[in-house]
């Protein structure tokens, strides 16, 4: 994995509307993504969909001020299609609390014989 993790390349990113700056109660929205995956099965890889809100700090009288990244959510993408080392995956997210976010789509190595998938420090951010 480690000898093949840098060829894999992002060919497309359709990523989720957020044009108009929130993200609805109860409607669907849909991300896709796909991979150029060379020697790598998919069954070797793990996509999701973060979702953070930045905190704030509420001072008395004082602004708003940004704090730090909270994940508020983590949606997995499926495999839909892989055919001559090129996956698509897909990944339809039904919001349960309405809000400002930030997205990240975040690819990793995965196994399921390891405990913990921190014990593999492959991630690529896309």
């Amino acid at each position: 994995m480690r000898r093949e993790w840098p060829d894999i390349e992002l060919v497309s990113q359709a990523r989720i509307d957020t044009s108009s700056g929130v993200l609805l109660l109860g409607k669907e929205y849909k991300a896709k993504i796909v991979l150029q995956l060379g020697e790598v099965s998919p069954d070797d890889l793990g996509l999701e969909l973060l979702l953070t809100e930045k905190s704030t700090s509420d001072v008395p009288d004082g602004p708003k001020s940004g704090g730090e990244l909270a994940i508020k959510g983590v949606f997995p993408y499926k495999l839909e299609n892989f055919d001559a080392g090129r996956a698509t995956y897909v990944c339809n997210l039904i919001p349960e609390e309405t809000g400002t976010y930030l997205m990240a789509s975040r690819l990793y190595a995965y196994n399921k014989l390891m405990p913990h998938r921190q014990d593999f420090e492959l991630v690529k951010w896309l």
